[in-house]
């Protein structure tokens, strides 16, 4: 007997009551998998674990797809009825299989899967936090590496009393302000042993409909992302600022937007005084723009030293004594010699 065609169910090697972090996990298991240096591309496979991922991931897709499934196992009222059954599950297989072994779709060049995505950021967003004199760490937001040494972060909460680190499991290093951009509420931190993996700024404002990724923090310093989509890009007295589907939370105030490239496209930010929080636009020349250095200090009046006598004249007064004395008992010596 020919074999029953596979489920999505049997695509991720989960059973068919599985929860939805069991789907979660199997799926992510096989990205990782694909990741590995050594895996084999299979377009073939892509397509079909995607299309099971996707379906078994919407509960309103699963529940479609669940009842599906149990509607060749119901007893048939009919003739009729079990003629339509049949002809529906039959156009519905013959219409899963087309979708599901067709080739995925290239993605648009530099396009990166989600869980690259967010691999990139792991390495680069850490929490930053302002201890006070007992020890105690009090969030300020997330900062993210945008070169060697430096992370960027919201000025938001940040005084000059302000004894901040950032939190990079398993340790947390202290770090200074190195430059402040009021304009844009934005602070770069400094401190050395951090900013190793920074993250690359887009020089492209994003367009309405696109992609982007809210990155945030949980408590063990784990990074993860939150998918939305970009409203607008509108001027405002801090640049331009992207409008999207999702809030600004404060827990992720200071950290990047990326988009479908693993490129920052804003900073999620709040408000001084709290309030509806926005994503503001950041460019490479932001980035790279050096702290200016402090001027010198004004220069001390010192009196001028006093000329110091060349040390060839002490000499040059004693030779010429010398010759003086030498003189006068050369003429007395005469003068005796004569009389």
């Amino acid at each position: 007997m020919p074999s029953a065609r596979r489920t999505h169910y049997d695509e991720l090697g989960v059973k068919q009551n599985a929860s939805d972090k069991d789907i979660e996990r199997a799926y992510r298991r096989y990205r990782a998998e694909m990741d590995l240096p050594t895996a084999a591309p299979d377009r073939v496979r892509e397509g079909r674990m995607k299309a099971a991922y996707e379906t078994l991931g919407d509960p309103e897709k699963r529940a479609a797809y669940d009842a599906m499934l149990a509607g060749p196992q119901q007893k048939e009222r009919s003739k009729g009825m079990l003629m339509a059954t049949l002809g529906v599950v039959v156009l519905a297989g013959v219409a899963g299989a087309a979708y599901v072994l067709r080739p995925a779709p290239p993605p648009p060049a530099g396009t990166l899967g989600v869980e690259e995505i967010r691999h990139k950021a792991s390495l680069a967003v850490n929490r930053v936090d302002s201890m006070d004199l007992s020890g105690k760490a009090t969030p300020i937001g997330l900062g993210f590496a945008i070169d060697q040494g430096t992370v960027a972060t919201t000025c938001n909460g940040i005084s000059p009393m302000s004894v901040l680190t950032l939190f990079m499991p398993p340790q947390a290093i202290h770090v200074k302000v190195a430059q402040v951009d009021e304009t844009l509420g934005l602070c770069k931190l400094s401190a050395s042993g951090i900013g190793s993996w920074p993250l690359p700024i887009t020089s492209a404002d994003p367009h309405p409909g696109d992609t982007v990724y809210i990155t945030k923090v949980n408590a063990v310093g784990e990074v993860n992302l939150v998918e939305a989509k970009v409203k607008r890009v509108v001027p405002s007295p801090r640049g331009k600022v992207i409008e999207t589907s999702i809030p600004v939370l404060p827990e992720r105030q200071g950290g990047p937007v990326l988009d479908t490239h693993g490129h920052v496209v804003g900073v999620a930010l709040l408000p001084d005084s709290g309030g509806k929080g926005e994503v503001v636009r950041v460019t490479p020349d932001w980035a790279v723009r050096a702290v200016a250095p402090p001027p010198p200090p004004p220069a001390a009046a010192v009196a001028p030293a006093p000329t110091p006598e060349p040390a060839t004249t002490s000499r040059i007064k004693s030779y010429q004594e010398l010759e003086e004395d030498r003189r006068k008992r050369l003429e007395e010596a005469v003068r005796k010699n004569l009389e």
